[in-house]
């Protein structure tokens, strides 16, 4: 019994030890950097370079990145310091986070359950064939010639060492997170263009499942069916799940994050919070622009009526939301931090690809743009019901959602408030991740009209 009750708080200890045995390494690695003379840098940075000289690296820019990696170091040390002094609140922190991702798993694992036994067999077939389509039309276009935006990223990022490819940041065409994933991939499995396009693929294909589990969370499983077979079928979806870019990683992060806000509005789980926080950093270092995504999650959240008695949900879980918000912000500043220290800020905030142009965004481009992300490529009858049945989804909203606010009322809120602050309207690619949230509205319409049509009865 004894036993029992001891290897608990060993574990705990051994794991608090290990971070910040790990933090004091880190941070007098950083400081080591630092001092590292410039000629044994170059020589690292030519040997990098495809053309085996990297001209940006000069005498001036590396004592820039050497300043930048001493306060670095600096901070990383301190923050172990603060750590070792809050070790009886960490552990305690740490124990209540492992006790809550236990419960988070039983709590998934009993719903894939559910998911698995409700359906019926008929249901559960469907559902294996539309995966089935999934891998098999994306697998068919893996192998198109490479793009040239996937060549740069591979070229200029992904093949190089990570310390380059994590920190050399000219333009927003380097997603971090999937050149990261793309590197490993290259690293472990060559330069086939399999290899280079795996991320992408993976994650296109797990936004069909994501998409099933967020529409029959919010209205039923036969909506749900019926978004994933138009999720796994839409041309551009399809398209940039063969496409080395971090879009459909963006596109699968945001329904998660939707997946794990409708939890939360139901469970008091503190892990729940964790892992959001998580997944929102892991969205920001993927693509700056997830902050569209974002602003629409956040909508979603705070115009969903509270739930229980006088709205627990809202009022009791104001303060984890925002502990999560600023959680996820220094996580996205943690990864961001090798990026800043190689680059600096100006190359990630204010180049010319993403700087303002006002406060008067285009606004009905804007729109034109994301009704091309959402209809193109796919015959006009079916667009236009799509877009009927998202407007029934509108109209009918309290009489077929489950839970939660109308995600198009979200959606319009979130972006149209990063838009006005933004300043300009940005390229069509960005608006990929709603592709999945169009379907779904359109397929919860289609759904209560195919229900009551004469055949449906």
């Amino acid at each position: 019994m004894l036993v029992k009750v001891k290897l608990p708080e060993q574990s705990g200890i051994f794991l608090l030890f290990s971070l910040l045995g790990l933090l004091l390494f880190a941070g007098l690695c950083t400081l080591g950097l630092s001092w590292l003379p410039f000629s044994w840098v170059r020589a690292w940075a030519d040997r990098s370079a495809f053309d085996g000289s990297a001209d940006f690296l000069t005498p001036a820019r590396y004592q820039a990145m050497a300043y930048k990696l001493r306060v670095s170091g600096g901070a990383v040390i301190g923050l172990a310091g603060v750590c070792f002094l809050a070790r009886k609140t960490l552990l305690a922190f740490q124990a209540q986070q492992l006790k809550s991702f236990a419960s988070l798993a039983r709590e998934f694992q009993r719903y894939l359950s559910q998911v698995a036994h409700e359906g019926g067999r008929w249901h559960r077939v469907a559902l294996g064939g539309v995966m089935v389509v999934t891998v098999g039309l994306r697998m068919a276009f893996l192998w198109q010639p490479i793009r040239y935006d996937e060549a740069t990223t591979f070229m200029e990022w992904a093949s190089r060492p990570l310390y380059v490819g994590l920190s050399y940041y000219t333009s927003p065409n380097n997603h971090l997170f999937h050149t990261f994933l793309v590197h490993l991939s290259y690293r472990l499995l060559g330069d086939d263009l399999w290899a280079i396009r795996l991320p992408a693929f993976l994650a296109g294909v797990l936004i069909v499942p994501a998409s099933y589990l967020l529409f029959r969370a919010l209205y039923d499983r036969n909506v749900g069916l019926l978004t994933a077979a138009l999720v796994a079928t839409h041309p551009l979806l399809v398209d940039y799940s063969t496409n080395a870019r971090g879009y459909t990683l963006m596109a699968l992060i945001f329904l998660l994050l939707l997946l794990v806000a409708a939890f939360l509005r139901e469970h008091r789980e503190p892990a729940g919070w964790t892992l959001w926080a998580i997944l929102w950093a892991v969205g920001l270092y993927t693509i700056p622009s997830m902050v569209f995504a974002l602003a629409v999650v956040l909508a979603w959240w705070c115009l969903s009526p509270g739930v229980g008695p006088g709205g627990f949900a809202k009022r009791l879980q104001a303060g984890a939301l925002f502990a999560a918000c600023l959680t996820a912000g220094l996580l996205a500043l943690l990864l961001y931090s090798p990026t800043i220290i190689g680059s600096g800020l100006g190359f990630l905030l204010f180049n010319r690809y993403v700087v303002s142009h006002g406060w008067s965004p285009d606004l009905l481009n804007a729109l034109k743009n994301v009704w091309w992300a959402c209809s193109e490529y796919i015959p006009l009858p079916v667009s236009l019901s799509l877009a009927a049945g998202v407007l029934v989804s509108i109209v009918l909203h309290r009489r077929l959602i489950r839970r939660g606010a109308h995600l198009g009322l979200a959606t319009a809120v979130g972006c149209l408030s990063i838009l006005v602050v933004y300043g300009r309207n940005p390229p069509i690619r960005t608006w990929i991740f709603l592709v999945p949230l169009f379907l779904g509205l359109g397929a919860a319409g289609v759904s209560w009209f195919l229900r009551r049509a004469p055949w449906g009865n």
